[in-house]
């Protein structure tokens, strides 16, 4: 049994290992109760780890969006694949901690209208936008092109981010597939 009860402030009491946490458990002190806990924080033998309660998702629109109006839409996303920490609610994920997330967004589009001037997608956060434009100055319409976007943003703990979809002047007859996906994880 090995003790650790000198890497704590007085008070702790005796905080052994082998009675107080599991296998490749890290162990955190609680400043407040000055008592030892664990964490979600798993580390293997081989140094890989594994924290649970970091935010993360992936997600992709359940039903197609069909014939986009010109001007911009929120992407809608109803089929959550994964929501680790329920973070992604209504289209928008919610930062809940201050830090770096990593977004990455394959918007699959159809029947883009080349007589439309310009369209664009962004990564909407609090604090900025992050765009992929095109002209679509091709010899005809479009029947499927992706856009494709990732960026590392960085948030403060309840900043928001969701995908905006922008479509200038032509014809309305632009969809979004359910082959698209949005994930974001926290990173740092």
């Amino acid at each position: 049994m090995t003790d650790l009860s000198s890497l704590f402030p007085q008070g702790v009491g005796n905080v052994t290992a082998e009675n107080n946490i599991s296998d490749n458990q890290l162990l955190r002190g609680d400043g407040g109760a000055k008592k030892a806990q664990e964490s979600t924080i798993v580390v293997s033998d081989d140094g890989e780890m594994n924290n649970t309660s970091q935010p993360c998702f992936l997600v992709h629109p359940t039903v197609n969006q069909e014939n986009i109006a010109t001007g911009g839409v929120t992407v809608i996303f109803g089929t959550e694949r994964y929501d680790q920490g329920s973070n992604f609610a209504s289209n928008t994920f919610t930062a809940p901690v201050d830090g770096r997330y990593l977004f990455t967004l394959a918007l699959r589009t159809g029947d883009l209208d080349t007589a439309a001037t310009f369209y664009y997608v962004r990564i909407v956060t609090s604090n900025r936008s992050y765009t992929e434009i095109i002209d679509p100055n091709y010899t005809a319409d479009l029947t499927a092109y992706t856009f494709k976007l990732s960026v590392i943003a960085d948030m403060d703990a309840n900043d928001t981010t969701y995908i905006q979809f922008y479509q200038s002047g032509g014809t309305v007859q632009t969809a979004i597939s359910t082959d698209s996906s949005f994930s974001g994880a926290l990173i740092c």
